[in-house]
């Protein structure tokens, strides 16, 4: 595109190096009569005739600049980048009007960070902090800290230190790359978590991007699969948390427990909504206690699942409430441990059906310096949750199931029946919450129950 008289050509001259100037960039440049842009640019073009001016990022001094030109010269606007994104070149066009502007393409940053990554960008949010009000930064740095792949151009005020500083603490643990001055001499890049770059990145630096990547992604895994385990919470999908959400979307594949008797996967149900098409493998683990006979269903599990992470698939096991609190998944990965190494297997907490039932009745579960006991109900004797409950502040009871009357008359023999709380299926559509334990002495609501009980007589809440 070679320049004209009455018309600005905004010509993009890549991140800032001579490797990413275009033929047709250096075409317009000779052309030109007038050329304006910052000094780094300028000093790409040392042979080009054109009368030079240096010109900052204000796009209405940009044009008070060039307008006295526009129509006597041939006038190019040097502009970092690509000129579509995220540019000068916008708000120059808005001033002066599309008709008296044409744009000759560059290779953006945003183009060279990710291929110096070696990461796909197709499916990448872009963010721009560049001439942003103070006020609205807070809500760009949200979007762009749970974005699942993202890059940010940093602006002056805002250098890579004070941007990492600001999300670590809803993106501590995310892979986190700053890249700085591409393609030129001064080029900066370093990676890790976001938590562990914040006191490595130099406070300021020049042209900056900061760039959020999937963790243990493909790219960035040498091309290795991950194996994630997700608790789901209780089962109210708005306590599902946004990282378990985003996993499941960014999944190659759905593992989900189910057990003989029951019908379709709780934990499945509640994520069906993120699952979309992706393939779902079902793996049934009878309701035995017996360790012996249920290995079997966890080895063949474990196998499966190990096999596909081989393949460089990410893979992640749904889970009820917290993945690592009572679980089936944590009887997988014990076998998975063995075929897969640690740096491919990860957990991502959940909120507890206790942590629930403590919410949905205001239930305070510890304070100061009080103790408290989480506690399966025992098949045979109850001698351990009755010294539980001597012994601790407050006492948690899971996997109460068939010992529920059972329960309830110990409860009742301690004179604690009237300090406790009673919740099943919690959050979910069939919840059911009572303080009054003795309605249940002939209830077969166990399962999937919970019992929040104040131990220590005489210290009522």
């Amino acid at each position: 595109m070679i320049p004209v008289r009455g018309k600005l050509t905004i010509v993009g001259c890549g991140p800032g190096g001579q490797e990413y100037l275009t033929a047709q960039t250096d075409l317009a440049v000779q052309e030109a009569e007038f050329l304006c842009g910052p000094r780094f640019l300028l000093d790409l073009f040392p042979g080009a005739k054109a009368e030079r001016v240096v010109a900052g990022a204000d796009a209405l001094q940009v044009v008070e600049l060039i307008s006295p030109k526009l129509d006597t010269h041939k006038v190019v606007l040097l502009v970092t980048g690509d000129p579509g994104l995220h540019s000068l070149a916008r708000p120059v066009t808005h001033l002066l009007g599309r008709e008296r502007v044409q744009i000759v393409p560059g290779i953006s940053a945003v183009q060279v960070a990710f291929a110096r990554l070696a990461v796909p960008w197709e499916k990448a949010r872009i963010f721009s902090l560049h001439g942003l009000p103070a006020e609205s930064v807070p809500a760009v740095l949200q979007q762009f800290s749970v974005a699942p792949l993202a890059a940010l151009l940093c602006s002056p005020t805002w250098t890579p230190r004070r941007v990492l500083e600001q999300i670590a603490g809803s993106a501590g643990c995310r892979t986190v790359h700053v890249l700085s001055d591409l393609g030129r001499p001064t080029e900066y890049r370093s990676s890790g978590r976001v938590a562990d770059l914040v006191p490595r990145v130099p406070g300021g630096r020049g042209l900056s991007l900061v760039i959020l990547t999937e963790e243990n992604s493909r790219a960035m895994n040498d091309g290795q699969g991950v194996f994630w385990g997700l608790g789901l919470g209780p089962g109210d999908p708005e306590l599902v948390t946004l990282k378990a959400r985003r996993l499941i979307q960014e999944a190659d594949c759905i593992v989900v427990p189910k057990s003989s008797v029951a019908g379709e996967s709780l934990a499945l149900e509640i994520a069906r909504p993120f699952v979309g098409d992706k393939p779902v493998l079902r793996f049934e683990f009878p309701m035995r206690r017996n360790e012996r006979e249920l290995a079997p269903y966890w080895t063949a599990a474990a196998k499966e699942i190990a096999a596909r992470v081989e393949r460089g698939e990410r893979v992640v096991f749904l889970t009820l409430g917290d993945c690592l609190t009572y679980s089936t998944y944590c009887y997988v990965l014990q076998e998975l441990r063995k075929l897969l190494p640690d740096s491919q297997i990860r957990s991502v907490p959940g909120v507890t059906s206790f942590a629930a039932a403590a919410a949905a009745t205001n239930f305070s579960l510890g304070e100061r310096d009080e103790r408290i006991a989480v506690v399966p109900v025992p098949r045979g004797d109850l001698d351990p949750v009755r010294r539980a409950l001597e012994e601790f502040d407050t006492v948690v009871l899971m996997k109460v199931a068939k010992r529920l009357p059972a329960v309830v008359r110990l409860l009742r023999e301690m004179g604690l029946d009237g300090r406790a709380v009673f919740a099943s299926h919690v959050s979910q559509g069939g919840e059911f919450i009572t303080r009054d334990l003795t309605s249940l002495l002939d209830s077969d609501r166990g399962y999937l129950s919970v019992i929040l009980v104040r131990g220590r007589p005489g210290e009522s809440r």
